[in-house]
């Protein structure tokens, strides 16, 4: 969520983006931020953005992470609300998930099987947000577990069992919850980002410092004599060594090419039979 003070653009970094509505007042404003110098703010009395159903946020049976970096100029009291995300046309109707702040609950999932029924996760920590206070929050199922990370923290683990969340057709909503909505964040927000099929964190870990941009890798592969060749390129993070894409170059000119959204990487280009011990070229990007 970086702008202009003032901005009314919100703008999605996904390799495939989507459409971001905003309602209310919400705006980019450069007076707060954890960093690059700009946030979203939402002042708590209609504020929110909305970006229509997909099948990135359908989440099923997957593992998957909503994470955000939250400041709140109000919080929630006792037997009050906060909506960080969810989705849902109302409660316990087309309802698949929600992340909530609560002033009785502190930090809490709620979601349904089957779009009614809702099951309410509490307890994953007694944490109270202080005011003026960015804090990054995770969300992570991996396998039957849900897990909260405050700053990279892990909270106490809860169970999701073998449940498959809902595939709601209602639109995912930001800093507010409903057809109607309600239950509106007062704060700001920055680089919001929701990974199916992935669970990022299973440990404790550094959150993270800079904004998700996303970036075109290419380059050309080319033989001893210059001569482009048809050769398996595969990207890696750097940090971890885990593989994020792999492709042949064309046969045509040697090209090839990957969008992201994180660095740093390595590039590896590999023989045709894909050995490791056969490296040919690697590239820090």
């Amino acid at each position: 969520m970086f702008g202009d003070n003032n901005g009314t653009v919100f703008t999605d970094c996904s390799p495939a983006p989507k459409t971001v509505s905003r309602f209310g007042d919400t705006k980019t404003v450069t007076t707060e931020s954890k960093y690059y110098g700009s946030s979203g703010h939402f002042d708590g009395t209609g504020d929110y953005l909305q970006l229509a159903d997909s099948a990135d946020w359908h989440f099923g049976y997957h593992d998957f992470t909503i994470e955000f970096w939250v400041n709140f100029t109000s919080i929630p009291g006792a037997g009050a609300h906060a909506a960080m995300c969810g989705q849902r046309t109302e409660f316990q109707n087309n309802e698949s998930f929600g992340v909530w702040y609560e002033g009785t609950n502190k930090w809490t999932f709620t979601y349904t099987t089957s779009g009614n029924s809702q099951i309410h996760l509490t307890g994953f920590s007694s944490h109270t947000p202080s005011l003026d206070t960015w804090y990054h929050i995770a969300v992570v199922r991996v396998g039957s577990d849900l897990d909260f990370y405050i700053d990279g923290q892990k909270q106490t683990t809860k169970s999701l069992g073998t449940h498959g969340l809902f595939n709601s057709s209602s639109s995912l909503m930001i800093g507010a919850i409903n057809t109607t909505p309600t239950f509106f964040m007062n704060g700001y927000f920055q680089d919001f980002r929701i990974t199916k099929g992935v669970a990022r964190y299973t440990a404790d870990f550094t959150p993270p410092t800079n904004l998700y941009i996303p970036m075109d890798i290419s380059g050309i592969v080319t033989d001893q004599n210059n001569n482009p060749v048809s050769k398996k390129v595969r990207l890696y993070e750097r940090t971890g060594g885990v593989l994020i894409s792999e492709q042949m170059s064309s046969a045509i000119d040697g090209s090839y090419s990957f969008n992201v959204i994180e660095n740093p990487y390595n590039v590896v280009v590999l023989t045709e039979d894909s050995n490791f011990n056969d490296l040919i070229r690697k590239i820090n990007v």
